[in-house]
């Protein structure tokens, strides 16, 4: 480059530029090399490199945005006049860009280097700067290369259009399209062609365009290119929210779908429950029919046992009606009402004498030895009023069938919920198994229960050394619990009267079913504690068991304790039929280690 006076653009304001455009606030001006060594100071305090290449397709659309910047204060800069004449840059090149933005969200702004400016009247030459080894020529015109002309505004525009070119294709692609095409002069136009085949943003590749075409042709206008790159953006704003708005009817699609799909099966649900009622109506209609048959035979053969011997004369005797026998039951249903009716289940069945019908006490008796009676009775109040009614009125043969139906449905649903009860199923599991059941009572009765058991509850834990001869001698231990919401440990000094057994309570707060409850016990030492029992109870219904005391024994230490809980929830946690009493499990040695005895293993299912 041949040498030339620097060009001082500091009688332009700086402002007018920005951000599209960085100029020096100072120049230094002077003949002696000290005086051109010192540094410019820019609009912008420091220089950063631009980068085009691996930015995302959002990054790359938000620079390309800020060209119109560059567009708007390039367009101003050549419109300015200085004593030389118009100006242009005539050295755009990407290297000349600085970063205002960050590295992952770039924006674009022009660093004007006075020592490399001329004005378009020629103030300084530049007629060797396009030998082929300059790194630059690739942003000159074929005329400026060829004949060495002075920079002029159009020159800039095409410049820029071949670094908007690098934004679109990226920067090895555009040099090594230079490399093959530098000799042959048809680096503009197979530049072009790539720019045309190539794939990416479309808004970008026509601006770059634009720019190498019309500025070969002098006929570029500024201000439609920075509208171009505007309505460009406000292209893809409206692309954006056609996208989003699709995904919009894709979901709310997809929601319909599910909610016809759970219709439907909330429909196939109550199908089946229709047919299930209908199923039980059939059984019913079948049983009335019986029992009609049956009392019509129990009346005829009342009627002819009521038939007397004919006298000698060879008159004929008067026959009784069957309406005597009708009225005999009407007088045992008044006197039942007037007498027994009332009465707890097992006082009306020692009550009914041989007076009445052997099928009322009968019907009553069979009720009472049904397994759980007892239990459910106390525990659901709509079996206990139809036991209620069914004393007060035992020949109501269908009210009979409804409390056996109701027991045996309680009595299946114990049993699975006994059965989750000791499994290592999780609470997520014990659910999902529920809403596959067929739809009925036992799937009615289990489905309250375990709305019961995932409520959060705050109880007592109460733990009574099981040791009887450890309970008079003072010595004191630190119990403790965790679960994932709550821990506490206190001491407890084991001190009692004969025949009492040491005990204490601990708050537990926030448990949640389905959660881990770890127990300890340890013998509190002079320099430290040991551990004698630790137990980690993983149940999915803990409280429920511990609603009945759980035995914690360890056979090393020799140590046995008992825990349980007065907050309970669910079903009975044992059922009984009247003729037995439940006890506790005999203990029996066990071997080296850990055991939990849970009366969960005597249940009759």
């Amino acid at each position: 480059m041949n040498a030339h006076d620097p060009l001082d653009v500091t009688s332009l304001e700086a402002g007018q530029f920005l951000p599209g455009i960085s100029i020096p606030l100072s120049f230094a001006n002077g003949s002696d090399d000290a005086a051109r060594n010192q540094p410019l100071r820019h609009a912008f305090d420091s220089f950063q490199q631009l980068q085009v290449d691996g930015l995302n397709p959002i990054a790359r659309q938000r620079l390309f945005r800020s060209f119109a910047d560059v567009v708007r204060s390039l367009d101003r800069l050549h419109q300015q006049r200085l004593a030389g004449g118009p100006i242009a840059y005539g050295r755009i090149a990407l290297n000349q860009f600085h970063n205002r933005g960050t590295t992952s969200e770039p924006l674009a702004t022009l660093w004007i280097d006075p020592d490399r400016m001329a004005t378009a009247a020629g103030k300084g030459s530049e007629t060797d700067m396009v030998h082929a080894g300059d790194p630059e020529a690739m942003y000159f015109t074929e005329d400026r290369l060829r004949q060495g002309k002075a920079a002029t505004a159009d020159d800039d525009w095409y410049a820029l259009g071949i670094v908007i070119a690098e934004l679109a294709l990226g920067t090895t692609t555009v040099a090594k399209i230079w490399q093959l095409c530098r000799q042959d002069g048809k680096f503009a136009e197979k530049l072009v062609k790539n720019l045309k085949h190539a794939r990416g943003n479309r808004g970008i590749r026509k601006v770059a365009i634009r720019l190498i075409e019309r500025s070969q042709s002098q006929s570029l206008d500024p201000k439609s290119l920075v509208r171009q790159i505007d309505e460009n953006q406000t292209y893809i704003k409206l692309t954006r929210l056609a996208i989003l708005f699709g995904a919009i009817t894709v979901i709310g699609t997809s929601l319909n779908v599910y909610l016809t799909m759970q219709s439907r099966q909330q429909s196939q649900q109550a199908l089946d429950s229709l047919e299930s009622q209908l199923t039980e109506a059939q059984v019913e209609m079948t049983r009335l029919e019986k029992l009609a048959t049956d009392r019509a035979a129990e009346l005829a053969m009342l009627a002819a046992s009521s038939t007397q011997t004919p006298p000698s004369n060879g008159t004929a005797a008067p026959v009784v009606a069957p309406v005597v026998t009708v009225n005999q039951l009407a007088k045992d249903q008044a006197r039942w009402k007037s007498g027994i009716a009332g009465r707890a289940l097992a006082d009306a069945i020692q009550s009914a004498d041989d007076e009445y019908p052997a099928t009322w006490r009968a019907s009553l008796q069979q009720i009472l030895a049904q397994k759980g009676q007892k239990q459910w009775r106390a525990f659901d109040q709509t079996l206990r009023l139809r036991v209620q009614r069914f004393v007060d009125q035992p020949w109501d043969s269908a009210a009979f069938d409804a409390i056996l139906s109701r027991i045996d449905s309680l009595n299946e649903a114990h049993s699975r919920w006994s059965t989750w009860a000791r499994s290592d199923k999780s609470l997520e599991q014990i659910k999902e198994q529920h809403s596959l059941m067929a739809s009925g009572r036992v799937k009615d009765f289990l489905g309250d229960w375990l709305a019961q058991a995932i409520e959060s509850r705050d109880f007592e834990l109460t733990i009574i050394n099981a040791n009887a001869n450890d309970a008079t001698e003072e010595t004191a231990h630190v119990i403790g619990f965790a679960t994932s919401n709550d821990s506490e440990s206190e001491k407890w000094v084991w001190t009692g009267k004969e025949g009492q057994r040491p005990k204490i309570s601990l708050p537990v707060k926030n448990y949640i079913a389905g959660d881990t409850l770890r127990l300890w016990l340890q013998v509190d030492g002079t320099l430290w504690n040991s551990t004698v029992i630790d137990h980690t109870f993983d149940s999915p219904l803990l409280i429920w068991q511990l609603a009945k005391e759980l035995k914690l024994e360890d056979s090393e230490s020799g140590y046995a304790v008992y825990v349980m809980t007065d907050a309970s929830y669910g079903p009975p946690i044992k059922l009984e039929t009247i003729s037995g009493e439940t006890t506790r499990p005999a203990e029996t040695p066990q071997p080296i280690g850990k055991k939990v005895l849970d009366p969960l293993d005597s249940l009759p299912f």
